[in-house]
């Protein structure tokens, strides 16, 4: 008896045969076909054959005592080239038709699928012009503030890397004013590859009006980041400076948020979930902990009062499948950003991945290690991060047992930090004060620069 697969029949009666050795197979699945009945399929455990024992088999009509042989294999390939020769006969015309074009049919296929992206880069690109154009008088008005205005401190250095700078968006106050104001530590987004610290000024202008300091991080963009692993280093020694210089611009050290909105989204869960993981690690083999943040790249997470998302890509492989469904050109970048050390690291930088890997390593015990509250808000409309990778991320916190609460909202990826930065009211600023100042009654004050027409049209034909 051959080692390895072999086929098996049957012989009906008491017909001798040669015994079969169970240990040489597994798995053995025996047809018996009755001619005057259906056929019928028994699955038998090796381990229950001995040599040259009949089986019974059971058909729908009688039993029969059978015997297992050994059968010459079937010439597969006998009626695979049957099967080609028919298949042929019918498509013989169309094999014909495929051989003489085929020389044609890759540059053909390569043509059609470059003009069709063209067309849809033009036509996005069309789209953001008159988005721009609409926009431009909040956007001018928003820049003149940022360049012009006494609350702003720019450009405060925090590392040593480039573009390592950080903005501070501060109340007005008396000089001798001694309050405490709480802070939102903000990342901005821009896809990983446009963020900068000026973005901030879209939430800085109106949460200042809400007494609350909002320090906008700045980081290196890829590729001159080379990898997000660098991202997020930088990310990881803006937060620790802010939280050892809180007193510099009268913050609050009890209440403390961090915040990152899109690309930022995924920035800071990450490097808050990452920090968890080290504090868990640190703490379970040495009572003594170490003071965090005492140098750059290290802090609490503890520190923080809150967490807030909004439009964060918090599962980069789900945003990746996305991206490769409906933007396949921009896919290939974000391919090559979530590569690290020349393999593909998008698992490792998926803050829903980590989540669930820290919560099982720390054995539940993961909320200790975070903030209080997390806040996730989305937009139900976004068509650059769907709103699905907002829901994941918000049960994976519930099911670690962090505090979670969810929102979303009738709006598209840029409505929070653009458009309704100019809107006479605003459902999700006002959600975001009040969570941040814990008074779910405060009112908010708006700026209301643009139309609310003008503003309906610009979401609309916003490519994002």
């Amino acid at each position: 008896m051959s080692k390895g697969p072999i086929t098996l029949g049957v012989e009906q009666g008491l017909a001798q045969t040669s015994p079969l050795n169970a240990s040489e197979f597994a798995d053995v699945v025996v047809e018996v076909e009755n001619h005057q009945s259906d056929t019928v399929v028994t699955e038998v455990d090796p381990a229950s054959l001995q040599s040259s024992l009949p089986l019974i088999v059971a058909s729908q009509h009688e039993e029969k005592e059978v015997t297992l042989i050994e059968l010459e294999p079937p010439d597969t390939g006998k009626a695979l080239r049957e099967s080609v020769r028919s298949d042929d006969q019918t498509t013989g015309f169309w094999r014909v038709l495929r051989v003489a074009f085929f020389p044609l049919w890759f540059p053909i296929q390569v043509v059609v699928q470059a003009t069709v992206v063209c067309v849809l880069w033009v036509w996005n690109l069309l789209r953001l012009v008159f988005f721009a154009f609409i926009m431009m008088p909040g956007f001018l008005s928003s820049l003149y503030f940022y360049l012009f205005s006494r609350q702003i401190q720019k450009g405060i250095k925090y590392g040593d890397a480039s573009r390592n700078r950080l903005d501070v968006y501060r109340p007005k106050t008396a000089p001798s004013d001694s309050e405490k104001f709480p802070v939102l530590i903000f990342v901005t987004g821009g896809a990983w590859v446009l963020g900068h610290r000026a973005w901030g000024m879209f939430f800085g202008q109106r949460l200042i009006r809400a007494g609350i300091v909002v320090v906008s991080l700045d980081y290196r963009n890829f590729p001159f980041a080379r990898n997000m692993e660098n991202i997020c280093t930088d990310v990881n020694t803006g937060i620790s400076w802010v939280l050892r210089n809180l007193e510099d611009f009268q913050g609050d050290p009890g209440q403390v948020f961090l915040m990152g909105q899109s690309a930022g989204g995924m920035l800071t869960a990450l490097t808050m979930l990452r920090q968890a993981e080290r504090i868990a690690n640190t703490t379970e083999h040495d009572t003594q902990t170490p003071a965090l943040g005492s140098t750059p790249g290290t802090w609490d997470p503890r520190s923080l009062k809150g967490y807030i998302g909004v439009s964060g890509v918090y599962d980069c492989e789900a945003e990746k499948r996305y991206l490769k469904e409906e933007r396949w050109i921009y896919n290939r970048v974000f391919s090559l950003m979530c590569r690290v050390n020349s393999r593909d690291a998008t698992t490792e930088l998926s803050p829903l991945h980590v989540l669930q890997h820290v919560a099982m390593s720390t054995d539940g015990k993961l909320p200790q290690f975070l903030p209080r509250a997390a806040l996730i808000m989305h937009g139900g409309l976004d068509r650059a991060v769907p709103f699905t990778i907002a829901e994941s991320f918000h049960r994976g916190l519930e099911e670690a047992g962090v505090s979670s609460e969810l929102k979303l909202y009738f709006k598209g990826h840029t409505e929070p930090m653009l458009q309704d930065s100019y809107k006479n009211y605003d459902k999700l600023i006002e959600d975001l004060a009040r969570f941040i100042k814990d008074d779910p009654t405060m009112t908010f004050t708006y700026l209301n620069i643009l139309p609310q027409r003008l503003l309906q049209i610009a979401s609309w034909i916003s490519p994002f």
